[in-house]
């Protein structure tokens, strides 16, 4: 049992509590500096295009469909291999995303979109937040990689809106 479905079970379990799941926190201040090749602004075509060639489940993980800031990296060919960018959270923060097409894993691509992303954020003042799933080691390897250093666990589960009752009327 994971951590969410242990907290999940201590608040009650279903109906009350549901797991989300339990992620890693990385954090970094420090520029990457890396060459970031040909990186470029992601466009709604780039992103359309790797959602395609990734799974659901890949692409929800990822949190590209929210960031406000996204850049791709392509092959030599011109194809969308990865993209990474960041959405900024209280003005401090700038939540990290990636995620590389199956076909280019393992080839830097990721790295590169990463890197960008980082810089970005910390170009404009935040500090760069990594989050992924506990057991994605790879996303964990990338984090690592790129500077970031481990902070902790965050736990997440969803909690049912308890009933609210008049407070005019009787409780008996």
């Amino acid at each position: 049992m994971g951590d969410a479905d242990s907290l999940a079970a201590l608040l009650g379990g279903p109906p009350t509590a549901r797991a989300i799941g339990t992620a890693d926190l990385w954090f970094t201040g420090i520029p990457v500096g890396a060459d970031l090749g040909d990186t470029t602004e992601a466009t709604d075509a780039d992103l359309a295009t790797l959602r395609a060639d990734c799974s659901p489940a890949e692409f929800d993980e990822s949190g590209l469909a929210e960031l406000s800031r996204r850049w791709v990296s392509r092959t030599a060919a011109g194809a969308v291999a990865a993209s990474a960018g960041y959405a900024p959270w209280a003005h401090t923060l700038a939540h990290v995303g990636v995620l590389s097409a199956p076909p280019h894993r393992g080839q830097g691509h990721a790295y590169r979109a990463a890197a960008r992303a980082v810089d970005e954020a910390l170009a404009e003042g935040l500090i760069a937040q990594w989050r992924c799933r506990v057991g994605n080691d790879a996303s964990a390897r990338l984090a690592q990689r790129l500077g970031f250093t481990w902070a902790g666990r965050q736990t997440a589960v969803r909690l049912r809106q308890a009933e609210r009752r008049d407070p005019g009327s009787s409780l008996g």
